[in-house]
């Protein structure tokens, strides 16, 4: 039976006050904060709401300090250590985005006390601001050492480490669960996930490496849902909706256009995002066939456009029906995530709303907590 994701997760407010209802904390607003040129209003929203059960993870006693897996060019671990004065190890497999974090860190430190009206709750001594925050490149796995590298990096306590992670992409956020159940010192998780498409399934013939279904459950089943299926859990069904509109002519472009290359043998032909209006079908395949060096007349595009116009609008339908399954796709994978937590002892494991699903679509968040000492 299909559902909605929001009658199987927790609100975040509940999980709140669930989880942390006797803290009062208020530190963790960035109301009085103005980010214009460092993140987008959409990475401000998910980083406030991630800064904000960091902090409460923080100041309850449930961690000491984080790992960003994933940490990108930092934007939550900088104002986690910014505007917290927590103590966050960003950690990126890219040292092109680790160079970019520590670029942008550092400017944002020269800048912080203009983005902060009330700069006598914020400011922190000049010392402290180079150790709150460290970034490392590495290619992390299930047997990455985190106590080697918390200890060379950030603090010499690594008992009770919090595992962040934002957008995770791919296979990176189910490691992330396995990462958190296997390493006894870290205390906390809160993941969410994105590209689901990118994720590696069960494979008979290769059973060590995959990364989807997580659960006992589903892997005794063999279940599997392929490529079109994991595609489809990152549409956002709730934009679509928002904005009440048809989809955009290009994704009817595009479903001609491969036909069209399917008929000159280029299956797999990988166009990438076409940013710029096209106004008509034409434009739109010479932009697409750039990187091609196929000769294609202006006569032959437009003969293959009228021979399926008739079609757009049983398109349009098959598209927006197709796109009301994404959230019941979205639901199992995360699900399965959710058990694999149960399955491994880890009770306080919640699916929860994080984000304003038209903001941010891959809103869904995975909160898990283990008792230490």
């Amino acid at each position: 039976m299909l559902c909605n994701m929001q009658t199987v997760c927790s609100n975040k407010q509940i999980l709140f006050n669930h989880l942390f209802k006797n803290n009062n904390n208020t530190r963790s607003s960035f109301k009085n904060c103005r980010f214009n040129g460092f993140m987008s209003s959409k990475k401000a929203h998910e980083v406030t709401v991630l800064n904000e059960i960091s902090c409460l993870l923080y100041d309850t006693g449930y961690v000491t300090h984080f790992v960003d897996i994933g940490d990108g060019k930092g934007y939550l671990s900088s104002l986690l250590a910014l505007n917290n004065q927590i103590q966050v190890l960003g950690i990126d497999s890219s040292h092109t985005k680790t160079q970019s974090s520590v670029h942008r860190t550092n400017l944002l430190e020269r800048k912080w006390n203009g983005f902060i009206k009330d700069q006598t709750k914020r400011k922190m001594p000049e010392n402290k601001k180079k150790t709150l925050y460290k970034q490392v490149t590495h290619f992390v796995t299930e047997n990455t050492d985190f106590e080697k590298l918390v200890l060379d990096n950030l603090s010499s306590d690594t008992s009770k480490v919090g595992l962040l992670g934002l957008h995770t992409c791919g296979n990176l956020g189910a490691s992330s669960i396995k990462i958190f159940i296997k390493n006894p010192k870290m205390s906390a998780l809160c993941n969410v996930s994105c590209c689901y498409h990118f994720l590696t399934e069960n494979d008979e013939n290769n059973l060590e490496e995959y990364y989807f279904p997580l659960s006992k459950f589903l892997s005794e089943k063999n279940f599997k849902l392929g490529r079109n299926a994991r595609m489809l859990a990152a549409q956002s069904l709730e934009r679509i909706l928002h904005k009440s509109e048809e989809p955009n002519t290009t994704n009817f472009y595009r479903a001609i256009l491969q036909v069209f290359l399917k008929k000159h043998n280029f299956r797999h032909f990988n166009i990438g995002r076409i940013k710029s209006k096209c106004c008509s079908f034409e434009e739109y395949a010479r932009t697409a066939l750039k990187k091609t060096n196929l000769n294609i007349s202006d006569n032959e595009l437009r003969s293959m456009y009228e021979l399926y116009e008739g079609d757009q609008n049983a398109f349009i339908a098959f598209y927006l029906l197709r796109c009301y399954l994404a959230p019941a796709i979205e639901s199992l994978i995360l699900l399965d995530r959710l058990m694999y937590l149960n399955e491994n002892g880890i009770k306080e494991s919640y699916l929860v709303q994080l984000f304003d699903p038209i903001m941010s679509p891959r809103c869904y968040g995975l909160v898990a907590l283990k008792k230490i000492g």
